[in-house]
């Protein structure tokens, strides 16, 4: 239908000792006429940080960010409807206190299930190194977290390549 579809982070200040970040997402007709424009930061949110998104068929947005909430890191996944308006919100929270979430991938599947795949970095015990580990999850279309696992790395094996999404099935596209 020609429309598209922008967010990103923006920033703005409460004083001038604070600087927080949220999210907009703006939508454009195809003569480049503003459909609308949502801002976002989601409860309990002291920053949201934007890192990717994502269409489907239908013309729902889904995206990515980082934040900072109950004094944690965590990653917030968003769907929002061809309006802008918030469909669902689901935080996968780091199982470290001193975590870094970024770097996230994005895919929906034929049911417009949602998988994430995102790094998960952490300082070690004396802050001298860092370590990356990545977490992967699934959720459903109607925004249920399904299940999330991460994946830890060999000692001294890891490295700061975050890898991609592949599905494989069959004929009927069913996910393995």
């Amino acid at each position: 239908n020609g429309n598209t579809i922008v967010t990103g982070t923006y920033f703005f200040t409460i004083d001038m000792n604070r600087v927080f970040t949220d999210i907009f997402t703006r939508k454009y007709n195809a003569e480049g006429d503003t459909l609308f424009t949502r801002y976002y930061n989601g409860p309990g949110s002291t920053s949201l940080y934007f890192n990717r998104m994502i269409i489907d068929a239908s013309g729902n947005a889904y995206t990515a960010a980082s934040t900072i909430r109950n004094n944690a890191k965590s990653l917030s996944l968003t769907k929002l409807d061809t309006e802008g308006e918030l469909v669902w919100e689901v935080y996968i929270d780091s199982p470290f206190t001193n975590a870094g979430k970024y770097n996230a991938r994005l895919l929906l599947d034929n049911q417009n299930s949602l998988y994430c795949l995102n790094e998960v970095s952490r300082y070690t015990e004396n802050y001298l190194s860092i370590i990356t580990n990545t977490q992967v999850c699934k959720i459903s279309s109607d925004g249920n977290l399904l299940w999330s696992k991460e994946i830890t790395p060999v000692p001294q094996q890891h490295n700061n390549n975050l890898g991609n999404i592949a599905f494989g099935g069959d004929e009927k596209y069913e996910v393995y």
